[in-house]
């Protein structure tokens, strides 16, 4: 289990995603957070085991990370990437651009509480301005949305405690195989990386 803090909406967007990262193996007990990690560029976070020049973790499909408070350590959600499809048939005629692939990925976030105004910091996390693919030969590139139009269930745009939520991402990239990227919208944010495709 992956702990990542996120500060309450309230404050600034900066203050928002700024991001602190605790692991563990398990899901922490009540009340506790696990060990806290280093900052990304101290050495110490090299155990990590992500790829050369990124400080992501590395996550498999179906492993939830558990999103909680910077400042009071509150948990907040459990989000899990739960599938990942690569070039699943249009709905329409229309077919990417030479060399360019289509990903539908299945997302599940399950709330716990969020009533301090916590929603629309998870609705920045989540946004697709926040995920990259990561290529096999370790460049990272921007997502786009694919205008495939497959009949995609979103996630929701507003979020409630205790609730689970699920829905679909459509988006254009340029690997068909590599890791879908997610981090926070601020510059040096540590986040995380999910297997996609047979590479």
């Amino acid at each position: 289990m992956t702990v990542f803090r996120l500060r309450p909406a309230v404050r600034s967007f900066a203050a928002a995603a700024t991001v602190l990262l605790a692991a563990g193996c398990s899901r922490p007990a009540t009340g506790t957070l696990g060990r806290v990690l280093p900052p990304a560029s101290s050495a110490a976070a090299a155990p990590l085991s992500a790829p050369a020049g990124s400080h992501n973790l590395q996550r498999k499909i179906g492993q939830a990370t558990r999103v909680a408070d910077a400042e009071t350590g509150h948990d907040l959600l459990d989000l899990t990437v739960t599938k990942i499809a690569v070039d699943p048939p249009c709905a329409t005629h229309w077919q990417p651009d030479h060399g360019d692939h289509v990903l539908l990925v299945d997302l599940t976030v399950r709330t716990l509480d969020i009533s301090n105004g916590y929603a629309p910091g998870i609705r920045d996390l989540l946004d697709l301005t926040s995920f990259q693919t990561r290529g096999p030969d370790g460049v990272v590139d921007e997502v786009s949305v694919s205008p495939c139009h497959l009949p995609v269930s979103e996630l929701s745009p507003e979020y409630e405690s205790d609730h689970t939520y699920s829905g679909e991402l459509q988006i254009e990239v340029e690997d068909p195989a590599g890791a879908l990227v997610l981090v926070p919208r601020v510059p040096g944010a540590t986040g995380w990386e999910w297997p996609y495709g047979s590479g």
